[in-house]
């Protein structure tokens, strides 16, 4: 009998690029899912890591963001997704964007990873000592729906967005 891998949450690391990478390639093309990381993280891997610890810092960060800790699912050394975990929020996350985004690559989608990632990315807003915690997602995004309502979201609203046809759902955890 073989046991299996254990599941865990851990920053950005080299001995998993390679399966990184080949999550990355399976994103399509135009699917805005950490497709910022995406990018960087394909094209210059060793320093999209500096990154990652620079702007859990606060340093060195993108135009119009904030401190966010990045971490990786993974279960043994295969990568299954990222969590953000914003550490507060400016105007533009309040209304749209939220204290935790994720993503699961898209191989490892409806297997019960994107509620577990979610779980784990609320745990590690409490460390960072959050009390409230918004995560949002597409109205139409009937997975994120569900994994954000079984962790326990309380439904708030449903904003309109500017630059997508669909409104955006926003949901808050008391920690």
């Amino acid at each position: 009998m073989t046991t299996k891998p254990a599941l865990r949450l851990a920053m950005p690391r080299p001995e998993l690029e390679e399966s990184f990478r080949r999550a990355a390639a399976e994103f399509p093309y135009d699917e805005e899912t950490l497709s910022y990381e995406r990018d960087l993280a394909t094209r210059d891997f060793d320093q999209y890591v500096r990154s990652t610890q620079a702007w859990a810092n606060g340093r060195d960060l993108p135009r119009g963001w904030i401190a966010v800790s990045t971490f990786w699912l993974a279960e043994g050394d295969e990568y299954i997704g990222t969590v953000n975990v914003r550490h507060k929020l400016n105007d533009w996350l309040l209304r749209y964007g939220g204290h935790i985004g994720y993503g699961i690559r898209p191989s490892k989608r409806r297997m019960g990873y994107g509620t577990e990632i979610c779980r784990l990315g609320l745990e590690e807003a409490r460390k960072l000592g959050l009390k409230r915690v918004l995560i949002t997602c597409d109205a139409d995004n009937v997975g994120s729906k569900k994994i954000i309502e079984s962790n326990g979201g309380v439904f708030e609203d449903e904003v309109p967005q500017p630059d997508r046809p669909v409104g955006k759902r926003r949901y808050w955890f008391d920690l």
